[in-house]
């Protein structure tokens, strides 16, 4: 298959002597994906049934994302209100 293609651009670049490359640097190519990805989750996660109280907390994922929280599992499990949460709360009569 690269050999397909580089034969495709050497075609090209004999037929048409005004056709020019450009350099993109990694960092580009990076910021790119992340976005793009970034793009996409957002979406599935507004179409997404499930995890509405997890939603009340961080609606957009751009924004999670940019708050850097490590999410142990008692966090988590204090956020969504899954766990014997209730019971430790009764036990601490809060």
């Amino acid at each position: 298959m690269r050999y397909e293609i580089a034969d495709r651009l050497v075609k090209e670049a004999t037929q048409n002597f005004h056709v020019t490359y450009s350099r993109i640097t990694k960092s580009a190519i990076e910021k790119y994906t992340h976005k793009g990805s970034t793009k996409k989750w957002q979406n599935q996660w507004e179409k997404a049934t499930k995890g509405a109280i997890t939603k009340e907390f961080s609606s957009v994922v751009e924004s999670r994302l940019a708050a850097n929280l490590n999410l142990i599992p008692n966090i988590t499990t204090i956020m969504t209100g899954h766990g014997n949460i209730r019971f430790y709360l009764h036990r601490l009569k809060l």
